[in-house]
């Protein structure tokens, strides 16, 4: 499988594909859907931790994101 194709800093729009749009709701856990967000870490190279992330989760697939 393909790892993380973003890095560190970039600005990242939340454009999730599935039932991720159902776990929207989650407090401090995911951004608004279409919401800029600027990578502050990549755990494991597959999911990406924004500002302003709150979840105690390891943060959320890179897949869910595009750069555009």
């Amino acid at each position: 499988m393909t790892k993380c194709q973003f890095k560190i800093g970039d600005v990242v729009y939340y454009r999730p594909k599935g039932h991720e749009k159902i776990l929207n709701q989650v407090p401090g856990g995911y951004p608004e859907i279409g919401a800029a967000v600027k990578i502050t870490k990549i755990v494991d190279g597959d999911y990406i931790i924004y500002e302003g992330y709150t979840s105690p989760a390891g943060g959320i697939y890179w897949t869910e994101f595009s750069a555009t």
